[in-house]
């Protein structure tokens, strides 16, 4: 069964010549979210909030407009009735980023004495990855990508 998910993901991957553009369209939009994230962060840490209260604060922000971006720019995924769904699946992923982020930069800060900002960002760099691919396949899914010529109207049907 396992086995069959995984061909199938794959194939997703390497079928689609609109994966691309999707994925650079995350890039920017995480780009973005990231700039949004540490700069809040490092407001944040300047005022003098602890780490883990700073990034769960600039998470939840950059989290609420990375959301918006990606449903509506990266995987094109706002047809009408699928809101409400996309939220309930994306607020668990954001939770854990935000869970694995904190706790990363602060055993990273802990750990090797990095500047805290320095510390986030390789920590979101690292899980730039997992984001993608999570939102690709469990919170945005349709079975083709939003951009393909077949996949248009797709999610009304």
């Amino acid at each position: 069964m396992s086995r069959l998910i995984s061909l199938k993901c794959m194939s997703m991957w390497a079928g689609s010549h609109a994966l691309p553009a999707v994925f650079s369209r995350d890039v920017l939009l995480s780009l973005c979210s990231c700039a949004l994230d540490v700069g809040l962060f490092a407001a944040g840490v300047a005022a003098g909030i602890d780490i883990v209260p700073a990034t769960f604060l600039a998470r939840a922000c950059s989290a609420a407009f990375n959301f918006l971006g990606c449903r509506y720019l990266v995987f094109r995924a706002s047809s009408r009735g699928r809101l409400f769904r996309q939220a309930v699946a994306y607020l668990p992923l954001a939770v854990a980023l935000s869970a694995a982020s904190a706790f990363l930069v602060d055993v990273l800060y802990a750990h090797t004495g990095l500047r805290p900002i320095l510390c986030k960002l390789l920590t979101d760099g690292f899980l730039f990855g997992i984001a993608f691919v999570a939102k690709r396949f469990v919170v945005f899914r349709s079975g083709r990508l939003e951009s393909e010529p077949s996949a248009v109207g797709a999610e009304d049907r």
